[in-house]
């Protein structure tokens, strides 16, 4: 039974993409460059790509300094529109999401709660997130999701000492009311070993596919990208580099905690996957993957490979970067013109270098 749930899942995906590009190269196009107003850093909290209500692309972000600000550009003239002032609130903002031209959400995480704000920078409403299952990791690759009047986010809480359980790692809010369920739950890699406590192994990233409305998730230690509706599809297909082998558990046995150090020396020295990324326009999917490299200490940037998969989950070519500002992988975003990676010229802008799949 189980294998038909699987391979009924998986030949309905094939028949929601028909898309089957097997070649072609990334190659870099003109790039992106949105000017900051004075004393903003490029260094960023989060960014957002988003439609306008006259249809137009937009893309913001929520400055990192301690006078927070969402700064909203148009897309395609990189010009930008507006700003929106957080200060009032005294606290730290750490993600956004725009749901039309004058309410935006941003997540409080000091607080745990999550703000509806308008343009003016008036809150609207209130949702109080903290509890004993999700506790939000709010960033660009683990996204603020806004769907017909419900918000997604993704987090987790760890039990240590071998008593990790499949507890919920998504959160539904309903906007109107305030009800939240509770989501989905780590793979069965992470079930059956110990992958070094609760560090960096254990975070997640995820994308949403609108048009689908499906949720499809990235595990570090996982070579499998799992897709879902939360309903009736719940599938894991294969995504990896050819250039990574399969990472080795820190150990087999769930009752050894590793401290902070040992974690993160298992992480950097074994191949890991980040961001994953759906790309609308061209129907394609983009996943981060992460070299190994010798531990040296606490701060490390390991270097990093772009793989492209179709949306039949075909593999059509990967484009490995070496040198690349640490932010970078934060703040890619997709738009009308192609995979956005974030690089420094200056201290007046933020840019972003442009990958698109061409024909070989």
């Amino acid at each position: 039974m189980l294998l038909l749930n699987y391979c009924l899942s998986f030949f309905l995906v094939i028949l929601i993409f028909p898309f089957d590009q097997t070649e072609g190269v990334l190659v870099e196009k003109k790039d992106l460059f949105f000017r900051l107003p004075g004393n903003v850093s490029f260094n960023v909290r989060s960014v957002d790509y988003y439609t306008d209500d006259e249809g137009h692309s937009c893309f913001s972000f929520l400055s990192r300094n301690k006078k927070q600000k969402i700064y909203r550009y148009d897309y395609e003239t990189q010009e930008l529109i507006d700003s929106i002032d957080l200060v009032r609130f005294h606290t730290r903002f750490q993600g956004h999401k725009s749901i039309n031209d004058d309410s935006v959400l941003v997540y409080d995480y000091v607080h745990s709660a999550l703000f509806l704000i308008n343009k003016q920078g008036h809150l609207l409403k209130r949702y109080n997130i903290n509890n004993d299952y999700v506790d939000p990791k709010v960033w660009t690759p683990m996204p603020i999701v806004y769907k017909d009047g419900y918000v997604y986010l993704g987090g987790y809480l760890y039990n240590p000492k071998g008593k990790y359980k499949p507890s919920p790692i998504f959160l539904k809010l309903d906007l109107e009311t305030g009800e939240k369920q509770y989501l989905y739950h780590y793979p069965d890699i992470y079930l059956r070993n110990n992958w070094g406590g609760d560090g960096v192994g254990y975070w997640f990233y995820y994308d949403f596919i609108e048009d689908e409305n499906m949720f499809i998730f990235s595990f570090p230690f996982d070579e499998y990208v799992h897709l879902t509706n939360f309903e009736d599809i719940d599938t894991s297909i294969l995504m990896k580099s050819k250039y990574l082998s399969r990472a080795e558990p820190y150990s087999y046995f769930k009752f050894i905690e590793p401290d902070l150090r040992k974690s993160c020396k298992h992480f950097v020295e074994n191949p890991t996957y980040k961001n994953i990324l759906y790309d609308p326009y061209r129907k394609l999917f983009y996943r981060i993957g992460e070299y190994p490299q010798e531990f040296e200490g606490m701060k490390w940037r390991k270097k990093i490979t772009i793989i492209v998969y179709n949306v039949n989950y075909k593999y059509i070519t990967e484009k490995t970067i070496e040198d690349y500002h640490g932010n970078a992988p934060y703040t890619m975003f997709v738009g009308k013109r192609g995979l956005h990676f974030q690089y420094v010229v200056n201290e007046s802008v933020m840019a972003f270098k442009t990958f698109v799949l061409t024909n070989k």
